[in-house]
């Protein structure tokens, strides 16, 4: 019988928060009802504004599209000064041609000084209706939150049929590029004498710790030698001067004669050619 009771009190209570959220609905159902009402009139208001701003942008020959072409390449300092930047333009040859007009938003431009612009240059049909638009585009952004995207384009086409294009894309995270580090430099030593043939051969195996070139110890016996060979050749190729050679001959000359002189005045007697005993 309790179990009876405390189910009847269980489902009475579910029935009370039944009936308390049945009577929140409407409220939150107006209020979606509210802002889908305000985002339709939002659209159709940005809709009715590029309709009165897409008449500058019309053109309906060749000749229009030309100078349509003209004004927006004379322009691209008034698009940097709104924070856009002139990417590409392109021209479409078909039977409905027209005007492609790609800006590239790289920065955030307060409404009066656009539409300072937008003063400034009424007397430039095509560039007056880009700037419209531009306008326009950066009150939708405005009110637009796209997940991890950012308004960052606009797309103007110029021709018999005006249309006006934003583009969304992904924020772009400026990456740090680290330092790429260089290789120590290999210190090789220079072996004088023949180098062996897998020093002189380029090797196709890496340059690992296995495989790395070594020096080769010199013999001490070698090396004094080589020294020793060095220094005779020195020694050998080193050559008097002509005038310093003659003078230590005529010098030596005339000391053997001086020495035979005072040897035959100490001893008259000995002659040159006495045989001895």
């Amino acid at each position: 019988m309790k179990r009876i009771i405390r189910r009847v009190q269980n489902l009475g209570q579910k029935a009370a928060q039944l009936q308390q959220a049945i009577q929140n609905v409407p409220p939150k159902i107006a209020e979606v009802r509210q802002a889908v009402a305000m985002t339709t009139g939002q659209l159709q208001q940005l809709r009715a504004d590029l309709r009165a701003g897409a008449a500058d942008l019309r053109a309906d020959n060749e000749g229009s599209l030309v100078q349509a072409l003209n004004e927006v390449n004379g322009a691209t300092q008034v698009f940097e000064q709104a924070g856009y930047e002139l990417t590409g333009v392109d021209m479409e040859l078909s039977p409905n041609q027209r005007l492609i007009v790609h800006l590239a938003r790289f920065e955030v431009v307060d409404q009066r000084t656009l539409q300072s612009l937008l003063r400034a240059n009424q007397h430039a049909k095509t560039v007056h209706g880009i700037l419209w638009s531009l306008i326009r585009a950066e009150e939708m952004a405005a009110q637009v939150d796209v997940t991890n995207m950012v308004y960052r384009e606009l797309i103007v086409h110029v021709g018999p049929i005006p249309s006006v294009r934003m583009s969304w894309g992904y924020a772009e995270e400026e990456e740090e590029e680290a330092p790429v580090a260089q290789p120590a430099p290999v210190q090789t030593t220079v072996v004088s004498g023949a180098a062996p043939a897998s020093a002189s051969a380029p090797t196709q195996f890496a340059q690992t710790t296995f495989f790395e070139s070594r020096s080769v110890p010199q013999p001490q016996g070698s090396a004094a030698v080589a020294s020793t060979a060095t220094s005779d050749v020195s020694a050998t190729t080193t050559v008097a001067p002509a005038g310093q050679a003659e003078e230590s001959r005529e010098m030596t000359s005339a000391d053997w004669r001086r020495d035979a002189l005072e040897r035959l005045k100490k001893n008259p007697h000995v002659s040159k050619y006495q045989r001895r005993f």
